[in-house]
């Protein structure tokens, strides 16, 4: 009797699992894994913190006919066709607040959600980017219709400012 396959999908992280930063590109041998799997009929999916645009930025999701997406830290999940299937960014009120308060404070922003922007181009903002493999990110304000999974305040040490921005419903600094 031929054993059933017991898997169903397999989901995979970018950042230091699929994509190698030094090359910027996803190693053959991962390449190779993931297409292995998914002529076993095993679905092949992400599973990342970034969301969809900072994907597109990477240029990862040409390089592989993926099944599903869960971007954004959960934020945002996508059908193989990359429809929406579920959405929760951060709310506005909150986001705006975000904004504004790093604003007053002269500190940069790294934003990612249906749109991905920086707030500043200082070298910590400008670092950043290049740590995570980002090219040609716009420097813009946030517009009306933008919404963001991701706030990443550009600064030495994130822990100084928990207290400011943790006061914001809904926030939590890492």
């Amino acid at each position: 009797m031929k054993e059933q396959n017991s898997i169903k999908a397999a989901f995979f992280d970018i950042d230091g699992t699929l994509y190698d930063h030094q090359t910027h590109q996803i190693p053959d041998k991962h390449q190779r894994m993931l297409e292995l799997l998914h002529q076993k009929g095993i679905k092949v999916c992400l599973c990342t913190g970034r969301a969809l645009p900072l994907l597109e930025n990477l240029k990862i999701l040409s390089l592989f006919p993926w099944d599903g997406i869960v971007a954004g830290n959960g934020s945002y999940v996508y059908d193989q066709d990359l429809h929406p299937l579920f959405e929760d960014p951060i709310s506005k009120k909150s986001a705006d607040a975000i904004f504004e308060l790093a604003s007053k404070e002269n500190i940069g922003i790294f934003a990612a959600g249906n749109c991905a922007l920086i707030t500043q181009e200082d070298p910590i903002t400008l670092e950043l980017l290049h740590k995570v493999s980002c090219v040609n990110i716009p420097c813009r304000a946030p517009k009306k219709e933008d919404a963001f999974c991701i706030l990443s305040l550009c600064v030495e040490d994130t822990q100084a400012k928990r207290r400011d921005y943790e006061s914001i419903p809904n926030v939590q600094v890492l």
